[in-house]
């Protein structure tokens, strides 16, 4: 009998043990989970700030452009330089869209947060001319940013789905 009651304790201790590493081990799991919340704030935050600067770019170079036409005596030439340099700003803008637009599809960034942050600049560049002319130049690749364009905006053209469980099995994958 005694050695049934030290059984007993050596198992209930062992027990208790294993219930302290399964939650350990469930820490863990939560840790790793803030830890990618994290992450893809940082990167988002990133982002905000890569194409703040590059639409300030576009700005500044609009502004200069403007000053420059009408004190400029070759007006021709201006024009050109500037046009050229709005030109490169705009596909550097639209790059960093392409760049967002890849981590929105490989759920490296929040996907809600990002709808919400970013829907309304990419229908502004969905219908601008100029950046319709780059997105549709087959010698550039825009296919991650022409295709947030139509999951978003063409509801003709049928997309790929991509559901929060594509964001989940990816996080479940680096759980293992």
């Amino acid at each position: 009998m005694e050695m049934f009651g030290k059984l007993k304790k050596e198992t209930e201790c062992l027990s208790y043990q294993n219930l302290q590493i399964l939650s350990v081990v469930d820490n863990l799991f939560n840790l790793q989970e803030d830890v990618e919340a994290l992450k893809k704030f940082f990167v988002s935050m990133e982002l905000r700030k890569m194409i703040t600067k590059a639409q300030n770019r576009i700005d500044d170079l609009s502004i200069e452009y403007n000053c420059v036409l009408t004190l400029e005596e070759d007006k021709e030439k201006a024009e050109k330089i500037y046009k050229k340099a709005i030109l490169s700003a705009i596909e550097n803008e639209l790059n960093i869209y392409e760049k967002a637009c890849k981590m929105y599809f490989r759920c490296e960034i929040n996907r809600e947060e990002f709808e919400n942050d970013y829907k309304n600049e990419i229908k502004k560049i969905s219908v601008n001319s100029y950046c319709k002319s780059m997105l549709n130049d087959k010698n550039r690749d825009f296919k991650s940013l022409n295709e947030i364009i139509k999951k978003w905006f063409d509801t003709g053209k049928k997309t790929k789905e991509y559901t929060i469980r594509d964001c989940v099995a990816k996080i479940t994958i680096t759980k293992k």
